[in-house]
């Protein structure tokens, strides 16, 4: 029986935004048969009280798929009945626990959580995210509603905060959480958080993986500060391009008013690349455009003050019979 990699993920203490990469991984017969699911479920029960009772754990989650991942999972649901009735509308989903939401501090703003009563056994539930439930009601009321998700007639329990699931710069798609009971899945992100200035328990965890199962391969542990600096990387390179165009606009700036065109067309350009790649800030800031201003004001004066200080300081007499 194979395995894949386990990537188990740590978050510090401090509240947890939604969306990491990581790989997922499962235990020994996971997929197939019943009783390989029946395997699968015992080792995840067995590793998850094994966790919990290691120093400076707060609390465990589980995921199919990891927050903040460079990728997702997408797939549609029907606005309708189960006939085949209704439009389709594309959606980003996640199979998760019913504390993975408490584990990320993702707040449910209306209905409920998952509880352990959404079993295999109980009717398909969900919660989703704000901007699907205002696809779902008006005014965004969507507890009790219904829909169509993976052939089966679906009621939202709960609605959660919308938050950044992919990379941090996309729009919010709409995004449906189905608990892992129901949708259950052998290859799944273990999430742990620890309590505030509490070291990573890395080997613990590790140890904790191969005393259950010796065939399964050492798990990566990952904070999940890494993952989002991994996903800010087009930004942190876009900052260095507007950077270094910044600079090459004042310079000419300081040459004189052939610079100043020049740069503010770079300018421009900058704040077309800043425009994508920005999120929660404009790049019409004003307060960064009153910094700009005054900067490019300031290499403004000194292109034009020290020629003229030059000029002033030249004998008129000279000047005319040079001329």
């Amino acid at each position: 029986m194979r395995l894949g990699h386990h990537r188990l993920q740590r978050r510090r203490g401090a509240p947890a935004p939604p969306a990491s990469g990581s790989r997922r991984a499962g235990p020994p017969g996971g997929g197939g048969a019943d009783p390989g699911r029946g395997r699968a479920r015992s080792f995840y029960r067995t590793l998850d009280q094994r966790i919990r009772a290691l120093p400076g754990v707060t609390d465990v989650a589980y995921a199919g798929v990891p927050p903040r991942s460079l990728s997702r999972s997408d797939g549609r649901i029907r606005l309708g009945d189960s006939d085949g009735e209704g439009a389709s509308l594309p959606v980003a989903h996640a199979n998760v626990d019913p504390t993975y939401f408490e584990v990320l501090r993702i707040p449910i703003l209306r209905g409920r959580a998952f509880r352990a009563e959404d079993g295999a056994d109980a009717g398909p539930v969900a919660v989703v995210n704000e901007t699907l439930a205002r696809r779902l009601a008006p005014g965004g009321d969507a507890v009790g509603r219904s829909f169509v998700f993976r052939d089966r007639e679906t009621r939202v329990v709960g609605i959660a905060r919308d938050a950044r699931y992919a990379t941090l710069a996309e729009e919010t798609p709409p995004f449906v959480y189905a608990p892992l009971a129901q949708l259950w899945q052998p290859r799944q992100t273990v999430l742990v958080r620890t309590a505030p200035g509490a070291a990573v328990p890395g080997p613990e965890l590790r140890s904790a993986v191969g005393s259950i199962d010796s065939t399964v391969p050492p798990p990566v542990v990952v904070p999940l500060e890494e993952t989002i600096r991994v996903a800010l990387l087009p930004q942190r390179i876009a900052s260095g391009v507007t950077t270094a165009l910044g600079g090459v606009a004042g310079f000419l700036a300081i040459v004189g008013l052939y610079g100043i065109v020049v740069g503010l067309l770079l300018s421009a350009a900058g704040t077309r690349v800043l425009r994508s790649l920005l999120f929660g800030l404009s790049p019409l800031d004003g307060l960064a455009l009153a910094g700009a201003t005054l900067l490019l004001l300031l290499a403004a004066f000194l292109g034009s003050y020290l020629p003229a200080r030059r000029a002033a300081a030249l004998d008129p007499v000279t000047v005319l019979r040079s001329e």
